[in-house]
């Protein structure tokens, strides 16, 4: 029988324990590539706007990204916790 999360959490394993160790570095490298790709669109939007003549659209093209990355984290994170780690 594997033990549940509530009996994990009292024996004291962490996040980097080698059980959780790689879907933590997963889950970083998930959100740090995100953000990243946030930031090199906003970064360089301004100037393609403009290009494009489409700087009304700029509003909505900056924050759909994020909106989205936000939402499918949240949907992402959403499965495991009501599912269980074993996905029963």
């Amino acid at each position: 029988m594997s033990p549940t999360h509530a009996q994990g959490a009292a024996q004291g394993r962490s996040l980097l324990s080698p059980e959780y160790r790689w879907v933590t570095i997963a889950a970083l490298a998930l959100v740090t590539i995100g953000a990243y790709e946030n930031r090199a669109v906003t970064t360089i939007l301004p100037i393609v706007a403009t290009e494009l003549d489409g700087l009304r659209w700029f509003g909505l093209a900056t924050a759909l990204p994020a909106a989205t990355f936000l939402f499918a984290s949240a949907l992402g994170g959403r499965g495991p916790t009501t599912s269980g780690r074993d996905g029963s």
